[in-house]
């Protein structure tokens, strides 16, 4: 199908739009960023202004920031390779193996995405509580908890594409 350059011109400007319509707002908290406060609550809003980066040395000056920022960073790295780790070892097994109700089971775990997130917060909340989990690093298991589900389903829809005559090569050729 050939389209006329004109109208791939308008394609990818109206393209254009919508990213930039998507980015406006990134782009205004990154400016906001170098703002003074009273810049920032100026009406109407300050297009021109004097970049300054006190409020990156104001946060950093404070007490906790840099260890609340190794915490996050240990936290989301941890979650991530655990959820990968066992996202893939379930999903080659699913692929490969075919147990009964793999559909099924798939689409359980898909179902599970259809729960508003906000649903769960009173609950877990009061889980944590009980278990005394809060402000521990048991938090880890709360963030892959949610991300196994998503990972097993795209993981295992990575493997079913890749031919078992990989698994087979790798046996032989070691």
């Amino acid at each position: 199908m050939t389209s006329s350059p004109m109208r791939r011109r308008l394609y990818y400007a109206f393209l254009w739009l919508i990213a930039i319509f998507f980015f406006l707002p990134v782009f205004w908290i990154i400016l906001a960023s170098l703002k003074t406060p009273d810049d920032i609550l100026a009406v109407p809003p300050k297009l021109f202004f004097t970049p300054t980066l006190d409020n990156f040395r104001e946060m950093l000056g404070q007490a906790n920031t840099i260890p609340y920022f190794i915490n996050s960073l240990v936290l989301s790295i941890s979650s991530v390779l655990i959820a990968i780790v066992v996202s893939f070892l379930a999903a080659y097994a699913l692929s490969r193996y075919k147990p009964r109700y793999t559909d099924f089971l798939m689409f359980l775990l898909l179902s599970t995405r259809m729960v508003p997130a906000a649903a769960f917060v009173v609950p877990i909340f009061q889980m944590y509580n009980a278990f005394q989990l809060r402000n521990t690093f048991g938090i880890m298991m709360l963030y892959t908890m949610f991300s196994i589900p998503f990972s097993l389903w795209i993981l295992k829809g990575f493997i079913d594409g890749v031919s078992p005559r990989f698994d087979e090569t790798g046996l032989v050729n070691g």
